[in-house]
């Protein structure tokens, strides 16, 4: 007897469940392409949770992105900047590399920056000239592309100068001189201080304009800066 009472609460149970699962939209028919011991979403079910998912952006299969992260430091705030120089000091700090080796490092083009922040392309560059007049941001200009490095968050002091001669000319003032032989190679001038013994900044700058710059247009710039020794002795 006890057997047969069991047996019917067992089915009672089972048929609440395939109900109960019926209204919530599987199908528990369909065992080939189901899952969860033969359990389906119905087409509609289907359509909704890839709506939802879209919205959400969880799609399966999809790359997991983090959202963009910029480090804003609270001194920019006492800064004399207008609403569109701090917008465009935001936008280049979400662009920048701030791992360990990054720096504060990008390079969004101008139009880029804009329509971030909803500006026309003449505000950017006028923005771009205070931050660099500031040296909250160096500006390395290499023809029509500008590469860019972002004050790290809670440093005070003075970024290094934009533009190539008064950069040249800034490292000269650091202790920093090349010399130039015959064969065009370079080699640290007598008494000079090496990058190694200097912020790593400096070397990341320099090699910007190592390669950003033509060999002839990067002699005369280090030249004319007082920066290159040319022909020293060996």
């Amino acid at each position: 007897m006890w057997y047969v009472i069991w047996s019917v609460s067992v089915y009672r149970s089972c048929s609440l469940i395939l109900d109960f699962l019926r209204l919530r939209g599987y199908n528990p028919r369909n065992s080939a392409k189901g899952v969860a011991g033969g359990l389906t979403l119905s087409p509609e079910r289907m359509v909704r949770y890839r709506l939802i998912a879209q919205i959400s952006g969880i799609e399966k299969g999809a790359d997991k992105k983090r959202a963009p992260f910029a480090k804003v430091d609270q001194n920019w705030l006492q800064l004399p900047l207008t609403g569109i120089e701090l917008k465009v000091l935001i936008a280049l700090s979400l662009h920048a590399s701030w791992t360990k080796t990054g720096m504060g490092r990008c390079y969004p083009k101008r139009e880029t920056i804009a329509r971030e922040c909803k500006i026309q392309v003449s505000q950017v560059s006028e923005a771009l000239r205070k931050l660099a007049e500031l040296r909250i941001v160096t500006v390395v200009r290499l023809g029509r592309k500008n590469i860019y490095y972002v004050r790290p968050v809670g440093e005070t002091i003075e970024m290094p100068p934009s533009n190539p001669e008064p950069f040249f000319a800034y490292l000269k003032t650091q202790g920093i001189r090349l010399r130039i032989d015959a064969d065009g190679s370079l080699h640290y001038a007598p008494d000079s201080r090496t990058f190694e013994q200097s912020p790593p900044l400096l070397k990341a700058i320099f090699d910007d304009y190592l390669r950003g710059l033509r060999g002839a247009k990067i002699v005369d710039v280090m030249t004319e800066s007082a920066f290159l020794i040319p022909q020293g002795p060996p």
